[in-house]
């Protein structure tokens, strides 16, 4: 499997996207495990410099959610860069992410589901990597899952 950035045909419903990234990512776990390969990253310098550019925007400390958030990494660059946050949330429909998350990072939560079913009021919504799918109609997608959050 290469790392070009996967192509998601759906009907256009959001649910068929949410099973559609769920199967595409059950494939990347069983070819790579715990790595940045599994969560669609070419490799681990391209994600540092996207998690410090998303970092930068952040200009003040406040509450995160981080969808799509994966093995947690986020919250290790910010923890290793001494990047402050009062409280770090992230959302994965992995539960193998999930729990590989958990297990490294404990100071954040880890809630395994679809983002639109896990909103609360924070200071920063980050959403990386699913916006990056590319999709039958990524901009519908994206205008819907905006208007959710």
């Amino acid at each position: 499997m290469g790392f070009a950035t996967p192509i998601i045909y759906h009907d256009g419903a959001m649910k068929s996207q949410s099973e559609a990234v769920r199967a595409y990512y059950q494939e990347t776990w069983k070819d790579w495990g715990h790595s940045v390969h599994a969560l669609s990253w070419e490799n681990v310098k391209l994600q540092r410099l996207r998690f410090q550019v998303l970092c930068a925007a952040m200009t003040q400390p406040g509450s995160i959610l981080d969808i799509g958030c994966g093995f947690g990494d986020l919250l290790k660059y910010m923890d290793l860069e001494g990047i402050a946050y009062t409280r770090y949330t992230g959302v994965d429909v992995m539960a193998e992410f999930i729990e590989v998350a958990r297990a490294l990072h404990p100071q954040g939560e880890f809630i395994c589901g679809d983002f639109r079913n896990e909103l609360a009021t924070v200071d920063y919504v980050i959403a990386s990597g699913p916006f990056s799918l590319k999709e039958a109609d990524n901009t519908a997608m994206i205008e819907a899952a905006i208007e959710t959050m």
